[in-house]
Parts: C-alpha cells; sequence; structure tokens
C-alpha cells in the first residue's frame, strides 16, 4: 500500500466510490470491464481496511479511557482515605486543646490557636418549620408530562425531542 492510499481518509474514499459509480454509469452497455473490476475491488479493500482501522483505534482508545478512569478513581478513593486521616487527626489534636485547655501553642513549623469560626452561625432546627419560612422551587414533572404526550395531548411548553444516532462496535 503506498504513502498516498495509507493516508486516504474516509471521506476521499466515499468521493472515489461516486467517481467509480458515475464510470460505471457512463459504460456503455453497462459491463465492467477488468481494470473497472479490479479499482471496484481495491476500492472495498481499502474502505474496509480504513474501516477496521478506524475500530480497532475507538477500541483502543476506549479501554485506554477505562483504565485510566479505573486508575482515577483509585487516586481519588485513596485521596478520600487522606483527607479522613487528617480531618481526624485534626479533630484530635482539637480535642487536645480543648480538653488541656490550650487556646494556642507554636511548634518548630506551625503556630496553632483555637478560635470561633466565622460566618453566619449554623442554624440547629429542633421542629418543623412553619409555612412561613417555606420555599418552594417548581420543577417540571417529567412522568406527567410524559404521560400526557403519550396520550395524545398537545402541550404548548414541551415535545419529544429526536433520538441521536449512534455507533455500535461490537
Amino acid at each position: 500500500m503506498s504513502n498516498a492510499t495509507a493516508a486516504t481518509s474516509l471521506f476521499h474514499l466515499q468521493e472515489a466510490a461516486l467517481r467509480l459509480v458515475d464510470l460505471i454509469s457512463a459504460s456503455e452497455d453497462g459491463e465492467l470491464d477488468a481494470a473497472l473490476e479490479k479499482d471496484l475491488a481495491d476500492h472495498d479493500a481499502r474502505v474496509e481496511d480504513k474501516v477496521e482501522g478506524y475500530a480497532c483505534l475507538i477500541g483502543q482508545l476506549e479501554a485506554e479511557a477505562k483504565a485510566r478512569r479505573a486508575e482515577a478513581n483509585r487516586i481519588v478513593e485513596l485521596a478520600r482515605a487522606d483527607e479522613a486521616l487528617a480531618e481526624k487527626l485534626h479533630d484530635r489534636l482539637k480535642e487536645f486543646f480543648l480538653t488541656a485547655g490550650t487556646a494556642k501553642m507554636k511548634t518548630r513549623t506551625h503556630n496553632l490557636h483555637i478560635k470561633n469560626a466565622g460566618g453566619m452561625l449554623a442554624l440547629a432546627f429542633v421542629a418543623d418549620v412553619t409555612e412561613e419560612f417555606l420555599v418552594y422551587t417548581p420543577s417540571p414533572n417529567k412522568d406527567l408530562i410524559r404521560q400526557a404526550l403519550d396520550a395524545g395531548k398537545e402541550l404548548p411548553f414541551v415535545s419529544y425531542a429526536e433520538r441521536k444516532k449512534v455507533l455500535v462496535i461490537r
């Protein structure tokens, strides 16, 4: 296979196929001569090779993505474990400061002190909140909307979207 053939894209192959169809249509008796039959066979082989290459590359990229996602998940779990341990140690150190009555301590590398947290005070709910203090956020009832559309009801604010086309590689 020459470099020009190897670098041919699927779209160039499609254009070549259309030119071959034009040649077949232009033949006087509709018969294929040996050269045209060879061109068709070569074209079909190039298309199959190109599609096979695409499918292999897609499979390889999907496998690499899956492995990388698994590795990323593993690292995320390690980070969560580190954070949980750091928080536990932080809480133990704070508890030591509180039980020892120590408000400040300076070490060779750190300055530590106990203080009240800033920001808004947290709310501690001790009973059900009354209606005047509740906020409702309207959201569409998608199940009810689907039922209405399936029943043939026309709703001016919604319609079914078209499904996307997908390519399946097995």
